[in-house]
């Protein structure tokens, strides 16, 4: 003989049916809240925040010698939260008789040779041209990168950064 078992009542399965909705109920919350997971997750997620309009960081107009690693402070084009600025930079050729012509960026305080930049190789450019390249560079903690201007032959630049948004 089986042991007898306990009647099973429509009590039972609405209280049953309550407490799965409410656990449901709960893990969806948790779980389909991008605020909440973010909070779950050491760090947070990071955000993509897109500019309305560019914002021109630096404009280096009519440079014929090359300019060393210099200091660009982003925070008027950035905030306080952001990681990584997304990048254009551009170079107009005025004038170009020889050598190639490079801008590089690079984090602030990182090694200058894992910097991007854009080259432009002799036999490529001609005067009036534009040049562009797209980049996501770090940020440091004071929104601070570093650019540099090389020419290594007889050229007339005009040199742009803009910043098209950033990551927090």
């Amino acid at each position: 003989m089986c042991p007898q078992v306990g009647l099973y009542t429509q009590a039972n399965a609405d209280a049953d049916i309550a407490t799965h909705a409410a656990d449901a109920s709960a893990h969806h919350a948790k779980y389909t809240d991008a605020a909440a997971l973010a909070a779950a997750i050491a760090g947070g997620l990071s955000e993509v925040v897109w500019k309305d309009t560019p914002s021109n960081a630096l404009t280096d107009l009519n440079r014929t010698v090359s300019l060393d690693w210099t200091d660009l402070d982003l925070t008027a084009f950035t905030s306080a939260n952001a990681k990584f600025a997304i990048l254009l930079l551009r170079m107009n050729i005025d004038a170009h008789t020889d050598g190639d012509l490079y801008l590089h960026t690079l984090q602030n305080g990182t090694t200058p040779s894992v910097s991007t930049m854009i080259l432009v190789k002799e036999a490529n450019a001609v005067a009036s041209s534009f040049w562009e390249h797209y980049c996501i560079i770090g940020l440091d903690t004071g929104q601070v990168i570093q650019y540099k201007i090389t020419l290594t032959g007889t050229a007339q630049i005009d040199s742009y950064l803009e910043v098209l948004g950033y990551i927090e």
